[in-house]
């Protein structure tokens, strides 16, 4: 049984045929591409109206070789579609460009090495903080028991003052109780 020309499948022929279209136009895209862009490029500037000026300015330090200017030919004046108002000198000068966002400043593991010190020595007793927690300014991150030798200075001297405090306290308290029994006469 033979099926005539009118009774093929063309919807589903045409299909196949637009799907391998499209496949063999993506394999050959580098090679028709460019002429393609080419082609779109001469024809917009065949299509731009003429530019007025003839060639741009020429500036204050122009000349072969400068590295300082940019002369431009009739042929590129006219491909760039510049115009007379748009051509003046300019000055070179350094190019800045800031731009704001918000960011987060993240250690990477490993990589990173953060170092908390201690204006005195000691042992780590307690760990309060983890690895990777967000902390806050004036939040506790670990607690030291301090082993330094001027801490030890520093204890003994306050122990002395302490001392010698109570002393001057115990004389002051003999003192007053002096002079309110009159046991010391005033000499001036």
């Amino acid at each position: 049984m033979q099926l005539s020309i009118s009774q093929w499948p063309w919807r589903a022929i045409r299909w196949i045929v637009g799907l391998v279209l499209i496949i063999a136009l993506l394999a050959t895209f580098s090679l028709w591409s460019g002429p393609l862009a080419r082609w779109a490029d001469a024809w917009m500037a065949a299509i731009r109206p003429t530019p007025t000026a003839e060639r741009a300015p020429p500036t204050a330090n122009a000349g072969p070789g400068a590295s300082s200017s940019l002369e431009l030919t009739p042929q590129a004046i006219q491909n760039l579609g510049l115009r007379g108002e748009f051509l003046k000198p300019i000055q070179l000068q350094t190019y800045r460009r800031t731009i704001t966002m918000p960011a987060v400043v993240v250690a990477k593991p490993g990589r990173s090495q953060i170092i908390a010190s201690s204006p005195l020595n000691g042992i780590v007793t307690h760990v309060h903080a983890v690895t990777g927690e967000a902390v806050m300014p004036g939040d506790l991150l670990f607690e030291v028991r301090l082993t330094y030798e001027d801490l030890v200075e520093s204890q003994a001297l306050y122990l002395r003052t302490i001392s010698e405090l109570q002393v001057e306290t115990r004389e002051i308290a003999r003192l007053e109780a002096a002079t309110q029994s009159g046991a010391i006469s005033g000499k001036a």
